[in-house]
């Protein structure tokens, strides 16, 4: 390290940040590192980093040792990141997997007279953070009902593919941060509910946005002007947002209704009838047999 005060307070602000910090010379040799690139460095180099020591012979060394885990390709794309920079002196970025599961995002910022700043940052964290997000996303897309999250300020954060494909086609369009008062008042508009003269929709909404207010988990079933049924189920969330759930039941209502309907029938036929189960378990008699 240097013995320079500015310089050593340099590197342990980046170890502050969590960030890895080293300063290399014109010839590609060690000049000076923080702690945090070190740590980095001997992790995955699987050597110890010091003052003099050659980029490429470094990685020539290590690529030497059984558990190193950089491809050729990721040791290609390291090098010729670090002429770029210094032929464009530009600052160039690069973010890489390692085998052990390792994000790292590479900064090299070349100077006028050829001297690198290599910061290395962790990213592990924030990627994988970002790829469950995505998996989630995809998952909450899959799943055949509308999904649809509102925040506790009842804005909607998220929507699921086929929520926004139904009410598109109802002529509702869902965008993000649109308040449930406004979501509401387009399906009126659209006049997807029969509704009695005298119906305030102001007043209505004023009502669910009471209900929604003081709701943890609730489901109710809805009836459409064009005859669908759907079951809504609102769940309050640890943060105040509600997840908003719609089950399309319609075909499930009407099988249910020409089951009713037949068993209606059975009942006022004159003999007598007895179903039984496979098992010759009684599941049916009708009320002449009763």
């Amino acid at each position: 390290m240097t013995d320079s005060r500015s310089t050593i307070a340099m590197f342990d602000a980046f170890d502050n940040a969590k960030q890895g910090l080293a300063v290399w010379d014109e010839g590609d040799n060690l000049i000076g590192f923080n702690s945090i690139y070190r740590d980095i460095f001997k992790s995955n180099m699987l050597i110890e980093p010091k003052i003099g020591i050659n980029f490429g012979d470094a990685y020539e060394e290590a690529s030497k040792k059984p558990d190193f885990q950089l491809s050729q390709e990721n040791i290609k794309q390291r090098f010729m990141i670090r002429d770029q920079a210094r032929k464009d002196k530009k600052p160039i970025e690069n973010e890489s997997k390692l085998e052990n599961g390792v994000w790292l995002n590479v900064r090299e910022i070349a100077s006028n007279d050829g001297h690198m700043i290599t910061v290395i940052t962790d990213v592990t964290e924030s990627k994988n953070s970002a790829e469950m997000q995505t998996r989630l996303s995809n998952a909450i897309d899959s799943i055949p009902s509308h999904v649809m999250f509102w925040d506790k300020d009842e804005r909607l954060i998220k929507a699921n593919n086929l929520a926004i494909n139904e009410n598109l086609k109802d002529g509702i369009k869902l965008n993000e941060g649109m308040s449930y008062s406004e979501f509401l008042k387009n399906q009126f508009e659209q006049k997807l509910y029969s509704v009695p003269k005298d119906f305030s929709v102001d007043k209505f909404v004023e009502k669910r946005l009471k209900e929604r207010a003081e709701l943890t988990s609730k489901s109710t079933k809805l009836k459409y002007r064009d005859g669908k049924t759907v079951i809504r189920t609102e769940n309050k969330l640890g943060d105040g947002g509600i997840l908003t759930i719609l089950n399309d039941v319609t075909d499930l209502e009407k099988k249910e209704s020409q089951e009713r309907l037949l068993t209606q029938a059975i009942d006022k036929m004159s003999g007598g009838i007895i179903v039984w189960d496979k098992n010759h378990k009684l599941i049916f008699a009708n009320k002449e047999m009763r």
